[in-house]
């Protein structure tokens, strides 16, 4: 990620201005347009550029390679990371979670967009067991049935990792065009809210 000094201050301006919203009310219209023109590219400048940066958000949340662990990655329009979500641990074995817990987790999180799910392998193997794929299918067709844009499975070890997008992009080709067919199904047009 890179951070402008300039729009370091501006941050800061912005943390002056949620404090205190008198001060809002104080700015000229031009003034006003260019924080919220600043505010606009501060999230670029967050924006992830590579796999690095998800990797360093996880460690971040305090990933330990010794237990298998799973990860949602919420991030914005401008894939700016608004979250990461540790969902479970356990020592070996299939990790399981709950969806609806998860959904509910996420749904409070204002300007989640899209989602990136995470899981170590503590053996090391970089490899997608049939298990791995299926998780993978479920959040995706539940991500997309719930509105937010999945951009990646990864499965990260101490050695590096393994990107289903990056390393077998066709695997969501196929599933967003499930997805699709449930969305324009006539069963979904006929539910009324």
């Amino acid at each position: 990620m890179r951070m402008p000094n300039t729009n370091i201050n501006r941050i800061k301006q912005l943390e002056v201005y949620k404090r205190d919203k008198t001060v809002l009310s104080k700015l000229t219209k031009n003034e006003l347009l260019s924080l919220i023109q600043s505010y606009k590219e501060c999230e670029r400048d967050f924006a992830i550029e590579s796999y690095d940066d998800i990797i360093k958000a996880v460690h971040n949340a305090g990933i330990d390679h010794n237990y298998e662990q799973q990860y949602i990655i919420a991030l914005n329009n401008f894939n700016v990371i608004i979250d990461v979500l540790k969902i479970d641990s356990f020592r070996k074995g299939t990790v399981e979670f709950e969806a609806d817990v998860l959904f509910n987790k996420l749904s409070s999180i204002p300007h989640v967009s899209r989602l990136a799910f995470v899981h170590n392998h503590p053996t090391g193997g970089h490899s997608l067991s049939e298990g791995d794929k299926t998780q993978a299918r479920i959040l995706y067709i539940l991500s997309s049935l719930m509105g937010y844009e999945f951009k990646d499975y990864i499965i990260l070890t101490k050695a590096g990792l393994y990107s289903i997008m990056y390393d077998d992009p066709e695997f969501f080709n196929e599933l967003n065009t499930k997805v699709n067919n449930i969305l324009e199904s006539k069963v979904l047009k006929d539910i009324k809210l």
